[in-house]
């Protein structure tokens, strides 16, 4: 009678075992999907950042323009003062 009891116990805990792995396993495949759709999201919009990358790559260098623009206006308006006396 006590090992009727021992495994009863056993198949029981077995069971529970059973179905919090079924469980996991229910909870875990969907966030799986969902993290490769995120993935290939991610694939998908690195690209067109890299084109952003190289088009404003320049960008740092327009205050040297914007220098040279100032001293061109400079000497352009010098040579408007020394033609208009």
């Amino acid at each position: 009678m006590v090992l009727v009891a021992a495994n009863t116990g056993f198949y029981i805990g077995l069971g529970i075992g059973f179905v919090i792995v079924i469980v996991v396993v229910a909870l875990v495949a969907p966030l799986l999907g969902l993290a490769s759709r995120i993935a290939k999201q991610a694939d998908s919009a690195a690209e067109p950042l890299e084109q952003v990358r190289k088009n404003t790559a320049i960008l740092p260098q327009t205050a040297v323009t914007n220098d040279h623009a100032l001293a061109i206006l400079a000497g352009a308006k010098a040579a408007r003062g020394a033609l208009t006396g």
